[in-house]
């Protein structure tokens, strides 16, 4: 058995009669702390109550920390009765406490440490019976612990700490205060491998809200202004816990934690279910109703391949303004041709987009790339700019979309045929260089390739990003002038 399978098999047999066992080397630590809810956020304290606690149940350590089915992991007889008996006794306490039978939270802790080791994959919590959300008191009090959280983010104390560690810790703070939640990321990214992990009370105090009263997590958190405890918070739930604690708050701080440690979680890679999926389109259409917040995560979250089926969902259903907002986060310079992993993603978000939304919302998406793309014109008004090469684009997908679905026959052989005029006579014009006729030679037949390929792919079943092949304007065969003058391959 695993020590999730004794974890559970305790529990069953805690819900019927029997003894009660108290931790009474641990409760008898606590009792001598001079501030014993603070002996929970501190490493050294409370690494003193996970050994006091050992002393009396060490086997319920090694139930976890043991390999699955050896003599080491493998809970006797005895034991197995004491387990249960422990579990009475926390059961008993959470649904008897009362703040002015505890001032100075001494069971309390006492409860939180038994629950910590008991919760090594956090299972314990759902094996405890409904009715120790009926006491009122004690979870009003925890509410209002979690609303109090906060951390002192500071630099690294020593006279070696480099100078710019400390302007960078600054600088996070100020934005941090101010929302200003691309600063936020980008300087969160420099200090993510520092210790950001949730404390005793943290994790336990949020996850027993979470199982019993999810209404009251909502409210404790409701007031929370540091992503930093908010990303501490975000880590002691699971994926599809910590999306439905986002898409029930409002608060900014709670929600962009929840969303970056979703998609980048360094402790393991992230695994996303159709479930979590869902609940991900959820949280970005509650976002996309903030115009100017929905921008700033689009340039922080966008990219991220993990997001593109929930995005591409998001933007299915999503106001105009929220449209604007990611396809202006879309970055724009030229790409050589060739196998690129983020057209690949935006194409990726895209195809779902496209095969969700309504022909209204896709002309919407279209349009609003295309004329962006073409404003840009791959980097037209910039003069030291080059292409040697044709080249492609992030937008892509969406300016092929445009060609396929919002520009008829006629408006497409037009487009197609400007280009080729301008090709004709490019030679007529003054360059500056050589090197400035071939960057325009090669910017036209940049803007050829996507409106070519939605020529090409309108009776096949070819993918809508142009992967495979590239387009020319002209027959390369019967034009070896134009091959030798602008060095066509």
């Amino acid at each position: 058995m695993t020590g999730d399978d004794q974890l559970a098999k305790a529990a069953s047999q805690a819900m019927q009669d029997g003894d009660v066992a108290e931790p009474t080397t641990l409760a008898a630590i606590v009792r001598g702390l001079a501030h014993p809810l603070q002996a929970l956020q501190g490493e050294d304290q409370a690494r003193e109550l996970f050994e006091a606690f050992d002393r009396d149940f060490g086997f319920i350590h090694f139930s976890f920390s043991a390999l699955p089915n050896t003599a080491k992991a493998q809970i006797q007889p005895l034991d197995e009765q004491r387990y249960a008996s422990l579990l009475r006794w926390l059961v008993r306490g959470l649904r008897t406490w009362r703040r002015t039978e505890d001032p100075r939270y001494e069971k309390l802790v006492a409860a939180l440490i038994v629950a910590q080791m008991c919760d090594s994959h956090q299972g314990l919590w759902s094996l405890l019976p409904n009715d120790i959300g009926d006491n009122a008191d004690l979870f009003d009090d925890l509410a209002r612990l979690v609303g109090s959280f906060a951390v002192a983010f500071n630099a690294r104390p020593g006279a070696k700490v480099p100078i710019w560690e400390g302007e960078a810790v600054e600088e996070f703070k100020r934005a941090d205060a101010a929302g200003d939640w691309v600063s936020v990321i980008r300087g969160w990214q420099q200090f993510r491998h520092q210790l950001f992990f949730a404390n005793t009370l943290q994790t336990q105090a949020v996850r027993m809200l979470y199982r019993f009263s999810f209404k009251h997590l909502v409210a404790g958190l409701a007031n929370l202004r540091q992503t930093p405890v908010a990303m501490q918070l975000a880590t002691v739930l699971t994926i599809e816990q910590r999306l439905r604690l986002a898409i029930a708050s409002d608060n900014p701080y709670v929600q962009i934690a929840v969303m970056y440690r979703t998609l980048t979680d360094d402790r393991r890679p992230q695994r996303l279910t159709d479930t979590d999926c869902g609940l991900l389109t959820d949280l970005l259409l509650k976002v996309a109703n903030d115009a100017p917040r929905w921008g700033e995560w689009m340039k922080i979250f966008a990219s991220y391949p993990a997001l593109n089926l929930p995005l591409g969902r998001a933007l299915a259903k999503a106001p105009q303004a929220a449209i604007d907002g990611y396809v202006d986060s879309i970055s724009l310079f030229p790409k050589p041709v060739g196998p690129d992993a983020g057209r690949q993603s935006v194409a990726g978000c895209l195809r779902e987009f496209r095969a969700t939304a309504a022909p209204e919302q896709r002309r919407a998406l279209w349009t609003r790339a295309y004329e962006r793309w073409f404003q840009w014109g791959f980097n037209r008004a910039d003069p030291n700019q080059h292409l040697t090469a044709i080249s492609w684009s992030d937008l892509d997908y969406a300016v092929v979309a445009y060609a396929c679905e919002c520009m008829d026959e006629p408006a497409l052989n037009r487009a197609m045929n400007s280009i080729r005029v301008e090709l004709q006579t490019l030679e007529h014009r003054w360059h500056a260089s050589f090197v400035d006729i071939l960057t325009c030679w090669n910017r036209l037949l940049s803007k050829f390739q996507p409106y070519a390929h939605a020529t090409f792919i309108a009776n096949t079943s070819e993918d809508w990003l142009p992967e495979i092949r590239t387009y020319f304007a002209f027959d390369p065969s019967a034009n070896a002038y134009m091959n030798v003058m602008y060095r066509t391959m």
